[in-house]
C-alpha cells in the first residue's frame, strides 16, 4: 500500500505485474479500495492465472504478457504471433505486453485495436526504437529512461 501511495492518482497508468494469480485479487481489491481502478493493469503471465483474476475481479483491467510461455527471446513466426494474438482477443483481455522478441505487423496491431486491446512494450531506451514503436501504432511504451524519451515522445507528438 505504501508504494501505492507515493504514484499520482492521475496522469499514469500503474502496469503491475503480477508473476502469480494468487496475489491478483488482493491487488484488485487495493485498487478498488484506494480509487485506482481506472490506472491499475493486472499484467498476468498465464492464461490459468488470467482467467481465475477475470472470474474473481471482472471489473479490473487484465493483461497477458504473450511470451511468458515462449522464454525472453524467443523470436515468434507470424503464424504463432497470430496465435497468440486471436487467443488474447479471445481471453478479453485489455491489454497484451509484448517484449522485444515479439513484433507484431502493423495488421495485428489493427486486429488488436479493433478488439479493443492495447499494447505495452517492454522497453524503449533509444529514441529511434522510441519513434519506432511509436509509428507502428504501440499504445505504452515502457524505458528506463523517462526524462529523455519523455522529450522524443513529445516531439513525435508535435510533428504528426
Amino acid at each position: 500500500y505504501e508504494a501505492l501511495a507515493c504514484f499520482p492518482k492521475t496522469g499514469l497508468y500503474l502496469n503491475i505485474h503480477c508473476k502469480t494469480g494468487d496475489a491478483a485479487p488482493e491487488v484488485a481489491e487495493l485498487l478498488k479500495r484506494t480509487g485506482r481502478l481506472a490506472q491499475g493493469i493486472l499484467m498476468m503471465d498465464s492464461r490459468r492465472d488470467l482467467i481465475a483474476v477475470k472470474e474473481k475481479c471482472p471489473w479490473t483491467k487484465t493483461g497477458l504478457v504473450l511470451s511468458a510461455d515462449a522464454g525472453w527471446l524467443k523470436p515468434w513466426s507470424e503464424e504463432e504471433a497470430w496465435r497468440k494474438l486471436r487467443d488474447a482477443a479471445s481471453l478479453g483481455v485489455d491489454f497484451v505486453q509484448l517484449l522485444p522478441n515479439e513484433h507484431c505487423t502493423r495488421e495485428q496491431l489493427v486486429y488488436l485495436h479493433d478488439h479493443g486491446i492495447r499494447t505495452t512494450y517492454y522497453f524503449a531506451n533509444d529514441a529511434a526504437k522510441l519513434r519506432e514503436l511509436m509509428a507502428e501504432g504501440h499504445d505504452f511504451i515502457f524505458t528506463d529512461r523517462y526524462s529523455e524519451q519523455r522529450k522524443v515522445y513529445e516531439r513525435v507528438l508535435a510533428e504528426s
